[in-house]
C-alpha cells in the first residue's frame, strides 16, 4: 500500500459567506418568522459536480427555480448547507465541496450561484482526481471541463511548472518534492499555495458536511 505524505500545515481560516434574512426574498423571510419550527428536509436536494441542482437525482432545469435555489443557499454553524425554502430548511448533499467553480465565457471564475471569484487562497489536489480551490466564498470544486484552463493561469514559482502539474495529478506520489507544496504560485497577480489533502480529510479541514442526512441519522442513533 502506498503511504500518503503531506506537508504538515495548520488548517486554513475558512470564511463562509452566509445569507442573512435581508438576503432572502421577502416572502421567504415572512414565512420563516411566521412558522419558525417547520421540520427540516433531508436527502431530497443535491448539487452535482458541475454545479447543477438535482431533486431526487432528477436534474432541475427550470430557470426561476434554479435562481431561487442559488439565492437561498447558505449554511448553518455546523457546516451543513441548505436552501431556505419558505419556512423550511432543505439540506443539500454536496459533491465534495459546498461550491462548484467554473469559468464564464469571459474567463471569469464564478461559483455555481453566479458569484464572481476574485481571490483563490489555496488550490487543493485530492486522491479522488478532482481539483478544488479555497476562495473568498469558501471551498469550491472546479468543474472538470475548466481544470486545464484554470491551471494554465498558474505562473510565477521558482520551480519548473511541470513539477506542479505532476503533483496535482498524483498528489500523494512518494517522489513528489516537498518544495512543490511549499512554493508560492501566481493566479492573476495573487500569491497562493498548492495543497495535497486526502478526500477523507476535506470535511474536517474545510468545515463542511457533504451528507447532512447521514450525519443527522448518526446523531439520532447516538442519542
Amino acid at each position: 500500500m502506498t503511504e500518503r505524505t503531506t506537508v504538515d500545515v495548520p488548517p486554513p481560516t475558512v470564511t463562509t459567506v452566509l445569507a442573512s434574512l435581508d438576503d432572502f426574498d421577502p416572502l421567504v423571510t415572512r414565512a420563516m418568522l411566521k412558522w419558525p419550527d417547520v421540520p427540516a428536509c433531508y436527502d431530497w436536494l443535491a448539487l452535482d459536480q458541475r454545479g447543477r441542482w438535482r431533486l431526487q437525482d432528477n436534474l432541475i432545469t427550470h430557470e426561476r427555480t434554479i435562481a431561487f435555489l442559488n439565492r437561498h443557499y447558505t449554511s448553518d454553524p455546523q457546516g451543513c448547507w441548505f436552501v431556505q425554502n419558505g419556512p423550511q430548511r432543505v439540506f443539500v448533499s454536496l459533491p465534495g465541496a459546498p461550491l462548484v467553480l467554473s469559468l464564464t465565457g469571459t474567463q471569469q471564475l464564478q461559483t455555481h450561484a453566479g458569484r464572481i471569484v476574485s481571490e483563490i487562497k489555496e488550490i487543493i489536489a485530492s486522491d479522488d482526481g478532482n481539483l478544488r480551490c479555497l476562495t473568498e466564498f469558501g471551498l469550491g470544486l472546479v468543474d472538470d471541463r475548466d481544470v486545464s484552463a484554470l491551471l494554465a493561469e498558474l505562473t510565477g514559482s521558482e520551480l519548473p511548472r511541470e513539477l506542479l502539474d505532476g503533483a496535482l495529478a498524483s498528489p500523494f506520489a512518494l517522489d513528489t518534492p516537498p518544495a512543490v507544496w511549499a512554493a508560492r504560485w501566481n493566479w492573476r497577480g495573487q500569491r497562493l499555495r498548492a495543497r495535497a489533502v486526502a478526500v477523507d480529510q476535506l470535511e474536517r479541514r474545510y468545515r463542511f458536511v457533504s451528507h447532512p442526512g447521514a450525519r443527522r441519522a448518526t446523531e439520532d442513533t447516538v442519542e
